[in-house]
């Protein structure tokens, strides 16, 4: 029986868990360095606009904080790859109901009441666990590829003694 060399296999199995390493890596950095920090600043200047103010708030008050409540919701509507409004876990359902309160408001043009931070809160903050999963997977991968390349160095050296 003829032996197969498994340092090919080794090899392209290494190269494809480092392409999907450095694809969710990249993924997670642009999300957590571009994405979450622009959405949580819109979000802190809309507590800012209504700070201290919970009962009667003037129109431009209103104004800026509808302005910066709804570019935060339009950032994060659309969730993080590893933390999608349509799995069905527990966060998921909180982030489902707060996505449908805000869009009506959105969609009405309603006036965001001065707590709405908490809500774009919860969907900033299960955009972040999506990106840490994100993250975490990557190093799964990145250490599937490490010892596979382990593997094909070791089956190299075998080849190379016989």
């Amino acid at each position: 029986m003829k032996n197969f060399y498994d340092g090919k296999v080794y090899l392209v199995f290494s190269m494809v868990c480092l392409a999907v390493s450095v694809f969710l890596f990249s993924v997670s950095f642009y999300s957590v360095t571009k994405i979450e920090p622009k959405a949580a600043n819109f979000i802190a200047l809309g507590e800012k606009a209504s700070a201290g103010k919970t009962d009667a708030i003037d129109a431009s008050t209103q104004n800026e904080m509808n302005q910066n409540y709804t570019e935060a919701f339009n950032i994060l509507k659309s969730g993080q790859m590893f933390a999608l409004y349509q799995n069905f876990d527990s966060n998921a359902m909180t982030a489902k109901k707060v996505l449908s309160y805000m869009e009506n408001i959105v969609k009405t043009k309603g006036n965001f009441p001065p707590d709405t931070s908490i809500y774009l809160g919860t969907l900033l903050e299960r955009r972040h666990s999506g990106a840490m999963l994100g993250r975490n997977t990557g190093i799964f991968f990145a250490s599937l590829s490490i010892v596979s390349l382990f593997f094909f160095l070791n089956e190299k050296r075998r080849k190379a003694s016989k």
